[in-house]
Formats: C-alpha cells, sequence, structure tokens
C-alpha cells in the first residue's frame, strides 16, 4: 500500500479533470527506456465524506467500519512522471453517470491524502516496428498519449482517438512522424468511428505494431480485423477493452 498527497486539480476539457499526486514512494516514478506507457495505478477511493486514520490499514477499515464506508478500488493510467518531484499525474473522465471516482474526483482538493497500489503495466512502443497504430478513446486517452510521446524517433505511426467533441481535444507531444487523428463522436455510438476509421486506414502490412484499447465492442471489431483482414501477428497487437457500452433506459 503506497499514500500520496494531492499537490495539484485542474479542469484540462469540460469532461477531463487533471489530479497530481505527490507519492511518498518515489520509485513509483521510476522513468527511462524500459518504464511501461500503460502503467497504471488502483486507487483507494473513499466514499462520500468518510476519511481514514493514517497510516492506513485496509483490513482494519474493513474490521470496524460498515461495508458502505470500505474505499472503492479503481485503475487509472499514469499520465505522466516527474522523478524530480515525485509527481505521478492522473486525468479522469468526467461521466454524466459516473461511479466512485467521478464523485471523488469532483471532491478532491489539494493536501488530500490518496492511497494506491504500486503501479504496473505491460506496453511500451517497440523500436523494431515499421509502423505503430495507437488507437484509443476518453477512457484509454492517457495511455494512447503516453505511448504516443514516447514512439521511437523516426518510424512512422498514426494516432486514433475517438472523444465527445472537439472540446476534448489535447496537446499530445508526439514525434514528428506520428499522424494524430481526432474523432469527434457527437450522437454515435461509442466506438463506431474507431471501427470505421481503422478499417479505412492505408496501413503497412508488415511490421504494422498495434495498441487498441477503449470500448470493448470496438477493442473486438478492430482487434478481429487486424488479425483477419490485414494479416497482423497477434503478438504485435496489445488490446484491451476498458469499459462496455450499454443504452441507457
Amino acid at each position: 500500500m503506497r499514500s500520496a498527497r494531492v499537490a495539484q486539480v485542474r479542469q484540462l476539457t469540460p469532461r477531463r479533470r487533471r489530479v497530481v499526486l505527490r507519492t511518498d514512494t518515489p520509485e513509483d516514478v521510476r522513468t527511462g527506456p524500459y518504464a511501461d506507457t500503460d502503467a497504471y495505478v488502483r486507487l483507494l477511493l473513499a466514499p462520500g465524506s468518510v476519511t481514514y486514520p493514517e497510516p492506513f490499514d485496509l483490513d482494519h477499515v474493513k474490521a470496524t467500519l460498515p461495508g458502505e464506508s470500505w474505499p472503492r478500488m479503481r485503475s487509472y493510467t499514469i499520465r505522466h512522471k516527474n522523478p524530480r518531484t515525485a509527481e505521478i499525474t492522473l486525468d479522469f473522465a468526467l461521466h454524466d453517470r459516473g461511479g466512485p471516482a467521478t464523485g471523488w474526483v469532483r471532491r478532491v482538493r489539494p493536501g488530500d491524502t490518496v492511497f494506491y497500489l504500486q503501479p504496473r503495466g505491460t506496453y511500451r512502443p517497440v523500436a523494431g516496428a515499421a509502423h505503430h497504430l495507437l488507437v484509443g478513446d476518453d477512457t484509454s486517452l492517457s495511455a494512447v498519449a503516453a505511448a504516443a510521446e514516447h514512439l521511437p524517433q523516426g518510424v512512422g505511426a498514426t494516432v486514433l482517438l475517438e472523444v465527445d467533441s472537439a472540446h476534448e481535444e489535447q496537446l499530445i507531444d508526439a514525434p514528428e512522424r506520428a499522424d494524430i487523428i481526432w474523432l469527434h463522436r457527437g450522437a454515435h455510438r461509442a466506438g463506431t468511428l474507431l471501427t470505421d476509421a481503422v478499417r479505412h486506414l492505408h496501413l503497412p502490412t508488415a511490421g504494422l505494431h498495434a495498441f487498441v484499447h477503449g470500448e470493448a465492442h470496438a477493442v473486438r471489431e478492430i482487434r478481429g480485423h487486424l488479425l483477419h483482414d490485414r494479416g497482423v501477428p497477434r503478438d504485435r497487437i496489445s488490446a484491451s477493452g476498458y469499459w462496455r457500452h450499454t443504452p441507457h433506459p
């Protein structure tokens, strides 16, 4: 279990909020050629106005507090690491029908204490690829943006990001050969613009590596297209469904 203090909270876009944590565990902000760009932390989020004594002990909390006061665990990709200041930057998508994380990120203030589990990750753009395809939506924007900013110099890349509108676009400091394409969802079902866009892309067949994360149905469709229509080997595709679209009643 790790702890951190909230150093900064700011609104990035109408539907995205940034929280910067200053961790008590400096090794968690390790950077370098082997650091995973999809590294994530599992936050333990207190519901409502609940606070916990320090040092935090999850077993003690569960033994002494009712279940509705237990922290909710949610995973978030690290957008930036700053080894000099021991800071971890997390970006949160604000959902209309948000759960514990949306409520927490709307309430959190500088100076608050946050508890989290050790960062983990599995992906980093490989230097030997002929071309990189990075695909994501609001939920995976941090992972896609971090990967884009760590692309090997001189390698071509196509970055597709689906967001609600042009107001949700943000600066991504990617290498010159990275083509960043923003798709504005509007009234379309989540993921459909990404699926159509990937199908119509002109991409090299040999040496293509793909990172496809976001809405589960869209990820499955895109992965299948890359595997069966384009012949991309399975071990060159990182694919994960972060969430699943369910129609509102």
